[in-house]
């Protein structure tokens, strides 16, 4: 091959690579192309390449996961009358307000699930400022949601239809379904004892529809935070910090994130997202009031009244002499009023309560380990254990089962017996 055919080949090739790197990738030339229009207007934020802004654009555009709701579908807006419209501050933010009340950045991954986030926050949020436990990472199952309540897929979907589904069943703890970012995972993958995990909640509200009123947001807001929706153009995904205002970029979809707080003096709002720390102000963005459509299809939930679940890192039975000694430690302790401890042994038609009421010593954020000797077992014989937590209520979830047995024999442990039901719990803790 002649030099100049090689050296216009080689040409061709880079043109080609960076044309394709352009269209292809998020692109040092759209941040350019940002950064020169951010100028423009007095530059009220900063861009930057993160993760999200570098995934393939076709990879990035689905992060835009949020459906506009069916309009035959939407109730009546909750009445004005409901909210404290006078006295509000002028500052507020959820994340210092007598300790910090919203849970952790998710990631929602390369999923179009943001629907499934910003309800998931919201029940989060809702449940610790309800039962006064700031500073608790409440991490419900995104992934039961996204497998499980028919209200969405990585193709996109509806926060309301994910709240519905909060209302009649509730999500589990994120042990239950850890997030895999894949719709394909059959909803039976959530573990045995779910429903007894579930976090439901009592209902919902809309806020607002095609509309931002930013008064009645921010009273809403100023009770719980609010799950709302917005528009995401290509600047979006390059937002490292400030508040945000469009200036560069096609659309790219419709996004669900949640609202948690505001300021009055610069006009923002205070959110969520869900596109893990790397992106942003660690997560999470300020946004100029009346920008993108942001604000529009608001929903405030209203918690449910009962906590779900005791955190368990750990629940063993190890044989101790002639005795079988039941371990645990717990995670955390949202609202435990103590642990029974519940015993089947092999060939028994029945449970046996053989503890009385162990007293919690654990916090919200910090659990504590607990030990329960059961002296009254034969040699040779597995038995099956259970530890039942209990709440200020009397609501009630089992933990087990653990195995153990005394003696030298070899045979196997037998097989799953069923979980204790609700009827076999003392009636003073029912």
């Amino acid at each position: 091959m002649k030099r100049e055919h090689l050296v216009l080949l080689v040409a061709i090739l880079v043109a080609a690579a960076s044309l394709f790197a352009t269209f292809a990738y998020g692109s040092q030339e759209e941040l350019l192309q940002i950064q020169k229009a951010l100028k423009e207007k007095g530059d009220p934020w900063v861009a930057a390449m993160n993760p999200k802004s570098e995934l393939p654009k076709d990879v990035r555009r689905r992060l835009c996961g949020t459906l506009r709701p069916d309009e035959s579908q939407i109730g009546p807006l909750r009445a004005k009358s409901f909210y404290p419209l006078n006295g509000l501050p002028d500052h507020f933010d959820w994340r210092d307000n007598g300790g910090n009340w919203v849970t952790p950045i998710r990631d929602q991954g390369n999923c179009g699930s943001c629907w499934d986030f910003a309800a998931t926050a919201a029940v989060e949020s809702g449940t610790i400022i309800k039962h006064n436990r700031a500073g608790y990472d409440y991490d419900l199952s995104e992934q039961h949601i996204l497998s499980c309540a028919n209200a969405g897929s990585c193709n996109g979907g509806y926060h309301y239809k994910a709240l519905n589904y909060y209302i009649s069943n509730g999500s589990p703890d994120e042990d239950c379904f850890p997030y895999e970012a894949d719709d394909s995972l059959p909803c039976s993958e959530t573990c045995s004892d779910w429903q007894s995990r579930a976090q439901k909640i009592n209902d919902w509200d809309w806020v607002t529809y095609s509309s931002a009123d930013v008064e009645t947001i921010k009273a809403a807001v100023y009770q719980y935070p609010v799950c709302t929706t917005m528009d995401v153009y290509t600047d979006f995904f390059y937002y490292n910090s400030g508040i945000y205002e469009y200036a560069w970029g096609s659309y790219q979809g419709g996004h669900a994130v949640l609202i948690v707080g505001w300021d009055d003096d610069e006009q923002y709002w205070i959110a969520k997202n869900s596109w893990d720390t790397t992106w942003g102000e660690d997560g999470f963005f300020r946004i100029k009031w009346g920008e993108v459509e942001f604000g529009y299809y608001s929903i405030l939930v209203d918690p449910s009244d009962d906590l779900a679940y005791i955190e368990m890192d750990y629940l063993v039975a190890e044989p101790q002499g002639s005795d079988i000694l039941i371990m645990w430690q717990t995670g955390a302790e949202l609202d435990n009023a103590g642990f029974l401890v519940y015993r089947w042994a092999e060939g028994a038609t029945s449970y046996e309560l053989i503890s009385g009421l162990i007293e919690p010593k654990g916090t919200p954020t910090s659990g504590d380990s607990y030990s329960f000797l059961d002296s009254d077992v034969s040699p040779g014989v597995w038995y099956s254990y259970w530890v039942v937590d209990i709440d200020t209520k009397g609501t009630w979830t089992a933990h087990g089962p653990a195995k153990a047995r005394v003696g030298f024999d070899q045979r196997p442990a037998p097989g799953p017996a069923r979980l204790p039901s609700a009827s076999a719990t003392p009636a003073s803790f029912r």
